[in-house]
């Protein structure tokens, strides 16, 4: 398994972005969901127990690139009530493994 640098890949911008949507009705956070799978430039999205309702995890080639992302693809989902942004400064540890603990029988 390997992972890959998205910075070699031309996009070294990572951004986590909450979502907060205007309805908590199903078929409001379905349309979402369908809606954000169709966006390449979000890796990954996770219905939370929070405040917001959605994390998503984004990546960019540039801030202004991440902007254009916002305006132009993100905030024109029907639905959405607030965006907020948090920028990775840098990242420490990235893994995909998942540890699995294997018990052996005596």
């Amino acid at each position: 398994m390997a992972l890959v640098d998205q910075t070699r890949l031309g996009r070294p911008v990572t951004a986590f972005v909450s979502v907060i949507l205007e309805s908590h009705k199903r078929k409001t956070s379905l349309d979402f969901i369908r809606a954000v799978q169709k966006l390449p430039e979000v890796l990954e999205c996770h219905h939370i127990a929070e405040d917001e309702d959605f994390l998503l995890k984004v990546v960019a080639a540039h801030p202004a690139d991440y902007e254009a992302f916002v305006l132009e693809k993100l905030t024109k989902i029907e639905g959405i009530e607030k965006v907020k942004t948090t920028f990775v400064l840098s990242s420490s540890k990235m893994e995909t493994a998942i540890p699995i603990r294997i018990e052996v029988k005596t």
